[in-house]
């Protein structure tokens, strides 16, 4: 405890999460949406040209940790960024179903997922030899998420329509008043 006090990761952190809540009280929904996604984005394209380099090299040499881990990191903050353009994408043309059933959703999270992947074969890793127990993790997490897929698709599966929503869900039949603050307006000059 006496460690976490002195923690300079533990004290963003909260004071971040603090701050986040405080400023979300302020914003209308839609506002803080964009500043969130400013945010993310801002600092997502910063990292990945911090991470370019390393992860270059990561492609080419692609032996030990430090090449896993770094192709990773820069393969998150890309992909967070994707994951923020497509869904700004989604606001910004209302949602349409060709787009929102689109596999492009699904490909993000396929790809973040690999990056995760890549960062349990990364501790110990040196010249291409992934340890064992890393292999083991590997595959626990495969499972894993396939209990969770199966779980899922067998509760829900009778009960979704052809497009994956669930019909008859609880939420649904409640009559919810929701207060949304309007869309700024546009000028033009």
């Amino acid at each position: 405890m006496k460690r976490l006090r002195r923690s300079l990761i533990a004290y963003l952190f909260l004071t971040v999460t603090l701050l986040t809540w405080f400023c979300a009280s302020f914003f209308s929904w839609y506002e803080f949406q964009e500043i969130a996604s400013a945010l993310v984005m801002g600092s997502c394209l910063v990292g990945m040209v911090q991470w370019f380099k390393p992860a270059a090299r990561s492609m080419r040499d692609g032996q030990d940790y430090a090449d896993f881990f770094a192709f990773s990191i820069f393969q998150i903050l890309f992909f967070m960024s994707v994951q923020r353009l497509w869904g700004n994408l989604l606001r910004w043309t209302g949602r349409p179903d060709y787009l929102v059933y689109s596999p492009v959703t699904g490909i993000i999270m396929i790809m973040g997922a690999f990056s995760v992947f890549l960062m349990i074969l990364a501790r110990g890793t040196e010249g291409g030899h992934v340890p064992r127990d890393n292999i083991v993790r590997a595959i626990i997490a495969l499972i894993l998420s396939g209990v969770i897929a199966a779980t899922t698709l067998i509760v829900f599966s009778d009960r979704l329509d052809e497009l994956g929503r669930l019909e008859g869900a609880p939420w649904q039949h409640q009559q919810t008043e929701f207060i949304v603050s309007p869309l700024p307006a546009f000028r033009e000059p």
